[in-house]
């Protein structure tokens, strides 16, 4: 019963630091003025994220 919890557990980990990254990341982009290297980090970050989900669902 603990082998399923180690595996799934860094995995979690892992996405929420990719939500919680995107958040921080969207939310500086949203109150500073229009910067390309803050739009290119959202776009990247965005990108981990919906790759770290697609990993998640194809599992």
């Amino acid at each position: 019963m603990d082998a399923p919890n180690k595996v799934e557990d860094p995995v979690k980990k892992r996405l929420r630091l990719s939500i919680v990254l995107f958040i921080i990341i969207h939310l500086i982009y949203i109150h500073k003025v229009r910067v390309e290297s803050i739009f290119i980090s959202e776009v990247y970050a965005f990108g981990r994220l919906l790759i770290e989900l697609y990993k998640l669902f194809k599992r």
